[in-house]
């Protein structure tokens, strides 16, 4: 399959790479892998998310651990829990809470992507973030933004559902990182990942790196349908 030209997207990951290679690269990167312990609202959050299929996330790991190997020590994602982030509501969380947001998620949300387009995406390239390696998701359709858009029109709270270039994390810095952390990213900026289409969302309860252990599915959400499933 051949690779779209989507220049809005290549200008913000390049800018992005041009800001964050010097600062990572001087060990001024963040260190936001470690919360703090008792704090519930930091070890908890409610995100609608897609799931990379099984192939692809392999390519992205065995990548990752490469780079990871040069400076160890840092948390690397395993396979089976790299995601895609369409939106992070962890804004409508609060210890009492709880069932009202999601009943109001389940309210709207549900309708809305049933009547929503598979997206395709592409993984090419990875990036850095101040605290994290990424690994860039092309939407080469628009389909993922249009999708935020749409979600952005059911909510009150348009701050919740801001529009960006999509990612996938897949190594969060743990400590000071070093330049070779850098420069594997740079040997990868160009690595094909590859293609799938995003057909399904959930809406998960989970922490900050979607661990298998402390997730949570709420809902499952197929596009394209008429109804959703749980």
């Amino acid at each position: 399959m051949m690779t779209p030209v989507t220049w809005p997207e290549a200008v913000v990951f390049e800018g992005g790479w041009q800001r964050y290679r010097r600062r990572v690269g001087r060990g001024r990167n963040d260190v936001d892998f470690e919360v703090k312990v008792g704090d519930s609202r930091l070890d908890r959050y409610l995100t609608l998310v897609v799931r990379v299929p099984n192939e692809v996330g392999a390519r992205v790991a065995r990548t990752v651990r490469t780079v990871a190997a040069r400076d160890p020590g840092h948390y690397v994602y395993p396979p089976d829990d790299l995601h895609l982030t369409i939106i992070d509501c962890s804004a409508l969380l609060a210890p009492s809470v709880l069932d009202v947001a999601l009943s109001r998620l389940s309210a709207t949300v549900g309708d809305a992507l049933a009547r929503t387009p598979r997206a395709r995406v592409q993984l090419r390239g990875l990036n850095l973030f101040a605290a994290s390696v990424y690994a860039q998701a092309w939407d080469p359709d628009g389909q993922v933004r249009r999708m935020r858009q749409q979600l952005r029109a059911r909510f009150d709270s348009p701050a919740l559902l801001r529009d960006r270039v999509s990612f996938v994390n897949a190594l969060r810095f743990a400590r000071p990182a070093s330049p070779v952390i850098v420069r594997g990213v740079a040997e990868a900026r160009r690595t094909e990942f590859g293609w799938f289409i995003a057909d399904k969302i959930e809406l998960v309860l989970t922490d900050r790196t979607l661990s298998t252990s402390a997730t949570t599915v709420v809902e499952s959400y197929s596009l394209g349908t008429n109804g959703w499933r749980q």
